[in-house]
């Protein structure tokens, strides 16, 4: 790499880093106990707890926890009905004054569904806090779009960052670390590995943080275009006034997607669905299916089934992106390891600064590769030569790549093969962990 593109490469890296840092540490500090939100809940008591009921009790039927829901706030309409598939006894309700209210005005509340009794609101506490201070700084759909942006910019520096692993580290053995130095090149050895482990994992934490945070942007283009032509041939008629059983929705929605199971409702005039049908969100049982639903849109008046279809590839990789975003896919583990690798790649972060602090040493390492420098900073030419008889990109990329293809079916298997592939995602997605225990624990 010449000394010139070696200079504007650091350029980038250096103020890309320099301006997400600030805003990956709030989303660290946030995003932190929302890997643990259901566990963080339920040990402050913010989890619905499920009534004592005899023995073969039946659940009720949906229109009677419909009247439940709205008898217990009185003057509001039902916006959504949804069930939790680890929780089969709760209902969960959401209710507001219109359809169109402002949104951070609806209340969701767990019912049990078999007593229609309410058992504790749904998204309050201090959980609520960190996933607003998480996705918009309680600045509505302004501040999701500027922390999408901040998202991008942490990718452009990690890809910046890799670009710039080959001049700073093609003298060195992988996970080289050189306690003898200097503390800044102690510093930038740690940054480089830190970096370069987690690379994988953290492209796809802050690509799908990214998706997350233009959800509504997406999400506006299928009414705009699907939706719309679905609604068209009820265009211009009145919102029902009398709505078709919910029971009779339901039952309707899960012949015409059999093997499928409810996700939740929407109810005509939400942005789900238009201001004519109902949408029935179903959704598969496998690790991957049940992360997808398929919506089903019936008549408002008579529940008869208008149109199913499946959802467009842009919500689809949204709905996906949800739990590569948080790491709540892979148990336990998978949510510690998640946790760590958070840590880690925050710290990763950190370690450059004291580095902007002082000139740059790019274009020293660079001239020292060439033949042009001396080992005068102590970057570019510690540790051993390589073996002549391997080539020299395999010996800089070749240990990273194998650990970025291992993270990723880490990723990956979780959703795609069940028991077995959680288990494979504590190995791969853990591994860079290892690795950095490993450089760490390690005689220098």
């Amino acid at each position: 790499m010449q000394a010139r593109t070696a200079r504007i490469w650091s350029v980038i890296h250096t103020w890309t880093s320099l301006i997400s840092t600030v805003f990956l540490l709030l989303l660290c500090l946030t995003g932190l106990p929302l890997i643990f939100h259901h566990e963080i809940d339920d040990a402050l008591g913010y989890s619905p707890q499920a009534d004592v009921r005899p023995a073969g009790a039946a659940k009720l039927s949906l229109d009677e926890i419909s009247r439940a829901a709205l008898a217990d706030h009185p003057g509001n309409v039902m916006l959504y009905m949804g069930w939790d598939k680890d929780e089969p006894w709760m209902v969960s309700t959401f209710t507001n004054k219109t359809v169109t209210s402002d949104p951070q005005t609806t209340v969701v509340k767990a019912l049990d569904a078999y007593t229609a009794k309410p058992v504790g609101l749904l998204g309050t506490g201090p959980m609520l806090v960190m996933l607003r201070l998480h996705t918009d700084m309680y600045l509505g759909l302004p501040g999701k779009w500027f922390m999408g942006l901040m998202g991008f910019v942490f990718m452009i520096a990690i890809v910046s960052g890799v670009v710039l692993y080959w001049p700073f580290t093609r003298r060195l053995d992988f996970a080289a670390i050189r306690r003898k130095k200097s503390r800044r090149v102690w510093w930038l050895d740690w940054h480089n590995l830190l970096g370069v482990v987690t690379v994988v994992w953290a492209l796809v934490v802050g690509g799908t943080g990214v998706l997350n945070a233009y959800a509504e942007l997406l999400l506006g283009v299928w009414q705009r275009n699907e939706l719309t032509a679905i609604a068209a041939p009820y265009a211009g008629q009145p919102t029902p006034t009398t709505l078709a059983s919910l029971d009779t929705v339901l039952g309707n929605a899960m012949k015409a997607t059999p093997g499928m199971e409810p996700a939740f409702i929407a109810f005509p005039g939400t942005p789900f669905t238009s201001t004519h049908h109902f949408a029935v969100f179903l959704r598969g049982d496998t690790p991957l299916t049940s992360r997808l639903v398929k919506p089903v849109l019936l008549d408002g008046e008579t529940g008869a089934v208008s149109s199913t279809s499946d959802l467009p590839v842009y919500l689809k990789a949204v709905l996906v992106s949800q739990p590569l975003h948080f790491g709540d896919y892979g148990g336990m583990p998978l949510k510690i390891i998640w946790a760590l690798l958070t840590v880690h790649d925050h710290r990763a972060r950190q370690w450059p600064l004291p580095l902007h602090r002082a000139p740059s040493q790019t274009t020293a390492a660079c001239a020292c590769h060439s033949g042009r420098g001396r080992d005068r900073t102590g970057v570019a030419m510690s540790g051993r030569m390589p073996s002549p008889q391997r080539p020299e990109w395999l010996r800089v990329f070749g240990a990273p790549i194998m650990v970025g293809v291992l993270s990723l079916a880490g990723l990956l298997s979780a959703l795609l093969a069940g028991d077995l592939g959680r288990y494979f995602s504590w190995f791969g997605v853990g591994l860079p962990i290892a690795i950095a225990a490993w450089a760490y624990w390690r005689k220098a």
